[in-house]
């Protein structure tokens, strides 16, 4: 009864230490950029200069994506019913 009481202590312990390490390793710091002039975005509406976007990856073909946050108030919420999956993420293509 002893030794399994032991183990199920040593397994939580275990199992906290990996869970907060791979936390830990998830959570780098991100690196953010300032837009240094306005883009105009392919539906017609535009970022404006010192926008603050975060940078996700790079590619290959010769573009980087970017994750531009917004908040928005609860009162203000736009209908997310068509949203159909976790992590959606709409694509957009900026230009100067």
């Amino acid at each position: 009864m002893k030794s399994k009481l032991i183990l199920l202590v040593v397994g939580c312990v275990l199992g906290f230490g990996a869970s907060t390490l791979i936390s830990w390793v998830k959570t780098e710091d991100a690196i953010y950029i300032k837009l240094d002039a306005d883009y105009q975005m392919d539906n017609g509406s535009q970022l404006t200069k010192g926008t603050a976007l975060e940078v996700d990856k790079g590619f290959g073909e010769g573009f980087t994506r970017y994750i531009l946050y917004l908040n928005i108030s609860d009162a203000d919420s736009p209908d997310s019913s068509f949203v159909e999956k976790d992590n959606y993420k709409h694509v957009h293509w900026l230009r100067k």
